[in-house]
């Protein structure tokens, strides 16, 4: 089980500044043809709140994660900024399983 849990949950890297959990979601979406797909999404900031361009996808099923991590990796995951440029988005499969409880953020 804990294998399972683990190859659901992907880092997304390369995000633009200004991408929020919903539009990073969103555009997963749209990759897949098909809405729902992430379970829970994080993207990690600092203490002002900026991000950090990087967070936690946490996927419903691991063939889901599977699928967004081969489109990353041959460069079909764009977002654009707030420029327009596009950021290619990299995966790589977290060594955690889940993401926890939004209320133990922060917390070791």
């Amino acid at each position: 089980r804990q294998n399972s849990s683990r190859k659901r949950t992907l880092v997304l890297a390369y995000l633009p500044r200004s991408a929020s959990e919903v539009h990073v979601c969103a555009e997963v979406d749209h990759l897949l043809g098909r809405p729902g797909n992430v379970r829970q999404a994080r993207i990690q900031r600092d203490a002002l709140g900026t991000s950090k361009c990087w967070g936690l996808f946490e996927f419903f099923d691991p063939e889901t994660a599977g699928a967004v991590f081969e489109a990353c990796r041959n460069g079909k995951v764009t977002l654009p900024d707030i420029d327009g440029r596009p950021w290619y988005v990299h995966a790589s499969f977290s060594r955690r399983a889940t993401l926890g409880s939004p209320s133990a953020r922060g917390r070791r």
